[in-house]
């Protein structure tokens, strides 16, 4: 008479846990006083086993894992309008529309801010994240962009996982392979329509078609501008383009003991 009933039960994920916790004594479980019949529930240290597994496999650096939109201090109108794009962008993800860049000079909390979005994301069990320093993309051995050179494993992740964070971009010489790799990467990431969160230095968007980046420009300014036309066209149809201004975070001792910013 029963077999009109169908069980509602599935099955879960293994869940990750604190061996120690003294809640649920690393069953996981967390049980739950009831009238007469058995409850349990999720223990929080699960939550907590699973962001720090995240983390881990998200990259960010050990300096920046402090690092959240709650605690970036913002001085000048630049920063309030760059923090509010952050935010606007963590709770939109991944709706988003277009990626951001965030420029400017150094220590004025830019990395902070992309750590931040990423944060903000983990909170919500975003998986497919990564930060990626870009020194480290370039020095690396990552020559799968030319015929015939052995390929890194890791290429296919840099340009499919759904959001990637590229640090400090345009840092170093706009030289032959650091080109290469570098509109390998960018124009693997618009065809596959994947949403990457840049930070680098000062970027005049009207002048990167000029023949040579007037002196002083910053290093981004220079690396942009030496990159194919086509594709930085569509590069910079592809984000939106924040600059920050103000002080120097760095150099203000109360600021820099409590935050590492970039």
């Amino acid at each position: 008479m029963y077999n009109h009933i169908r069980s509602t039960w599935r099955s879960s994920p293994p869940a990750l846990v604190n061996e120690g916790c003294s809640i649920c004594q690393g069953t996981g479980w967390e049980l739950m006083p009831g009238t007469g019949v058995s409850q349990a529930r999720r223990c929080t240290c699960t939550a907590l086993c699973r962001l720090l597994e995240l983390k881990e496999r998200v990259r960010i650096p050990m300096r920046f894992e402090h690092c959240s939109l709650d605690n970036y201090c913002a001085h000048t109108l630049s920063q309030v309008r760059a923090l509010a794009e952050a935010r606007r962008f963590a709770e939109r993800y991944p709706n988003c529309g277009t990626g951001l860049f965030l420029s400017g000079e150094p220590g004025l909390g830019k990395t902070h801010l992309a750590v931040g979005i990423v944060r903000e994301l983990l909170d919500r069990f975003q998986e497919d994240v990564l930060f990626l320093d870009f020194t480290s993309l370039v020095s690396s051995k990552w020559h799968g962009c030319q015929p015939g050179a052995r390929r890194d494993p890791e290429v296919g992740i840099y340009k499919l996982v759904s959001l990637l964070i590229l640090d400090d971009f345009g840092s170093l010489s706009p030289t032959g392979e650091s080109l290469r790799v570098t509109e390998d990467l960018l124009e693997a990431r618009l065809n596959a329509r994947r949403t990457t969160v840049y930070t680098g230095g000062a970027v005049r968007c009207r002048e990167l078609f000029r023949a040579n980046p007037r002196p002083g420009a910053s290093a981004t300014q220079r690396f942009l501008s030496a990159l194919d036309p086509p594709l930085l066209m569509r590069f910079l149809a592809d984000v939106k383009v924040l600059p920050i201004a103000g002080e120097d975070f760095r150099r203000t001792s109360s600021i820099r003991s409590a935050l590492f910013l970039g």
